[in-house]
């Protein structure tokens, strides 16, 4: 354990290191009191958010191993995983949106264009994926893990249609942080964590692992509509979740269109070709417009 601890610590401390060597010229040893002030008024409701969603993830965990015991947490913490592996290229994409997000938040007339043809892109794709996992991820977690976690296949559909949820609100979020809203956004973290916590008390006792996935929904939608509400009252901000929505159900309908099939393998690999296919096509028009706008950007000289 104190193995593990160690090797983590290290790997960070390493990779910090390394990107200071490698910004080492475009930095300056530079103290300002305005930004300084600005993280002493932002920085302890944001950690206090944080610090609510380690506990819930805590307290989740030792209400599930209570209630259901450690089998069942073990094939809820295994799908986790193949979330995590899709939170990559979201994340990924997120690092790359924001700055742009920004920009948009603060022009007169903000259409947030390019947040939501990026944010289409990546709906289509985790929309995509959550298909498909809906009629095969049973067989490539059997494959994957010689049958010990397959009962934790359908989980790993639920986690492509939290995430969906989760990476809504793209708008939004940046007009708070561009209109200096963001002590008001860590209270709104804080209530939705607060009330995430009191759903896994309410709902783990009575449904097991469902209480604690619909205790994650209900949390993410709580947050996301409070998100909605108080943006609007800060700035216009345009409503670009649709495709979100549409993707959810996709993924949801496909998930019992599965259960309707049987477990026949041919049967099941032919109807997800077709609900591919379909997701295929409804999603093109998103990716040509998406590919054809950053094609017409001006880009800048060198």
């Amino acid at each position: 354990m104190t193995a593990l601890f160690v090797s983590t610590l290290a790997v960070s401390l390493l990779a910090s290191m390394a990107g200071l060597l490698l910004l080492r010229r475009d930095l300056a040893p530079r103290i300002s009191g305005r930004w300084l002030i600005e993280c002493l008024r932002v920085g302890p409701i944001m950690s206090g958010a944080h610090i609510l969603e380690t506990l819930h993830n805590a307290i989740e965990r030792m209400m599930l191993t209570s209630t259901v015991g450690l089998a069942a947490l073990g094939l809820y913490a295994h799908s986790q995983q193949y979330r995590n592996y899709a939170q990559i290229g979201v994340k990924g994409l997120a690092r790359s949106v924001w700055p742009v997000s920004l920009d948009e938040a603060r022009s007169p007339q903000a259409s947030y264009a390019l947040t939501n043809r990026a944010w289409q892109t990546m709906t289509v794709g985790v929309t995509f994926i959550g298909v498909f996992c809906a009629f095969i991820a049973e067989d490539i977690v059997r494959l994957l893990t010689h049958g010990k976690f397959t009962a934790a296949a359908p989980y790993i559909t639920l986690w492509m249609i939290y995430i969906l949820v989760q990476n809504t609100g793209k708008p939004q979020i940046a007009a708070l942080f561009a209109n200096q809203r963001g002590v008001a956004l860590g209270w709104i973290l804080q209530g939705a964590g607060a009330f995430g916590i009191l759903l896994l008390l309410l709902l783990i006792p009575w449904a097991g692992l469902a209480g604690a996935f619909a205790a994650l929904f209900l949390q993410q939608l709580s947050l996301r509509v409070a998100v909605h509400y108080y943006a609007g009252r800060v700035a216009p901000t345009p409503f670009q979740d649709g495709w979100a929505v549409a993707g959810g159900g996709l993924i949801l309908g496909a998930f019992l269109v599965n259960r309707l099939v049987g477990e026949s393998f041919a049967s099941r690999s032919a109807v997800a070709a077709v609900c591919l296919a379909a997701v295929a096509l409804i999603g093109l028009p998103v990716l040509r417009d998406a590919l054809s706008f950053f094609r017409a950007r001006p880009t800048a000289n060198p």
